[in-house]
């Protein structure tokens, strides 16, 4: 069953799938100016509505906070396939799948994250 996971947590995945190995030794500022130049989001964003899936018990049995970036990135960034792929260590049909599924799961939150700047979490109402 997938677990809840902390900001620090999806700002170390996302930073190492885009090479920053030594993100530790940043500041937490440049880390985070990192993480929302490839994603767009803050990694507080990430583990919101990695929790209002959660709540909603619609995440599969092998859910992973690398497949909910992966649908983040594609959302912001509407990279080429090939550039997607690479990044995130999968195959192209298996991309696919998790990006679909995950963006099927974002998009009924909707009316649970209401912000112009970015989501803020709310309480699951659309379950």
């Amino acid at each position: 069953m997938a677990q809840a996971v902390s900001k620090q947590a999806f700002l170390g995945l996302g930073l190492e799938i885009f090479g920053y190995v030594r993100w530790r030794s940043y500041k937490e500022s440049e880390s985070l100016k990192k993480f929302r130049k490839h994603f767009g989001v803050s990694p507080r964003t990430c583990r919101d509505v990695w929790r209002a899936l959660l709540n909603c018990r619609s995440l599969p049995e092998d859910a992973n906070p690398k497949h909910l970036l992966l649908a983040i990135f594609f959302l912001f960034e509407y990279p080429k396939e090939n550039n997607e792929t690479s990044r995130f260590g999968m195959s192209a049909k298996t991309a696919r799948k998790w990006r679909k599924l995950y963006i099927s799961k974002i998009s009924s939150l909707f009316s649970v994250f209401v912000s112009v700047s970015e989501w803020q979490f709310l309480i699951c109402k659309t379950c």
